[in-house]
């Protein structure tokens, strides 16, 4: 992040040392004048897509549970460390995800949930089962009844949530096989699993933080909270102000 900034900063001072000391005022300067004015917008835009590179790779990945039928179960494609948000919705029966690994990995869970107005007591549970030759083994079961939910904030969505359980384990490997329920099997979730941010593109995280305000049922126009969407912002209407700078002075030199 820092080598592609310190690039476009770069560019952005040739523009800078080009245009340095020219004035406006006869044909051959104007020429000069526009060459420059090119090099430093193109220093600009170089400098604002590498910051939006930036953006990008510290977003995440948001993941809906979508299964066809009740107790079908949703399969973790990414390797377990890498960090994924899965979002569910209990609708009368547990949701099962599966996690399948060739090699031994470092297995880290969290359970979210959504800020609660009514203050009602939480109660989801996760069980960690291994898949045997004849049936299963017990890895973990995690209640969250005595957990104290305390509220935090996700620095790349801007919205609040509620942290309960976590699991960090060291697991050989084999299939593994997750269940996440309450006692009455309703309500909304969130599991974070792994701990090794990924890499993702700037659009497939506005589509992310989308989904996410979408499943808090929350306006879109929040999501200007969200770094993925003011942070660009800013920069599009810096840019714009600069260049709106740039023909203005343009101008009153033409005619001065």
């Amino acid at each position: 992040m820092e080598l592609f900034c310190y690039f476009g900063i770069i560019i952005f001072s040739v523009g800078e040392m080009v245009i340095g000391g020219v004035a406006f005022g006869d044909a051959p300067n104007h020429f000069i004048c526009y060459n420059s004015n090119y090099m430093r917008f193109l220093g600009l835009f170089c400098f604002c897509s590498l910051l939006l590179i930036g953006v990008s790779a510290q977003a995440y990945e948001v993941i809906s549970h979508e299964t066809k039928a009740p107790y079908d179960i949703f399969n973790i494609e990414a390797p377990a460390p890498i960090q994924q948000f899965f979002i569910g919705s209990l609708q009368d029966f547990p949701e099962m995800y599966e996690i399948n690994s060739e090699n031994s990995f470092l297995l880290n869970i969290e359970i979210r949930a959504l800020p609660n107005k009514n203050n009602e007591k939480l109660d989801f549970n996760l069980i960690i089962v291994r898949q045997k030759d004849r049936g299963v083994e017990e890895v973990a079961r995690l209640s969250s009844l005595e957990t104290p939910w305390p509220e935090k904030r996700d620095r790349t969505t801007g919205l609040s949530y509620l942290a309960g359980k976590f699991f960090n384990q060291e697991l050989p490997a084999g299939i593994y096989h997750l269940e996440v329920s309450t006692p009455d099997n309703l309500g909304k979730y969130i599991l974070v699993i792994g701990n090794q941010p990924q890499s993702v593109s700037y659009f497939t995280s506005l589509k992310s933080v989308n989904a996410m305000y979408l499943f808090y049922n929350t306006p879109r126009i929040f999501m200007l909270r969200s770094p993925i969407v003011y942070y660009p912002l800013g920069i599009l209407t810096l840019l714009g102000l600069i260049i709106f700078t740039w023909r203005w002075q343009h101008k009153k030199n033409l005619y001065a």
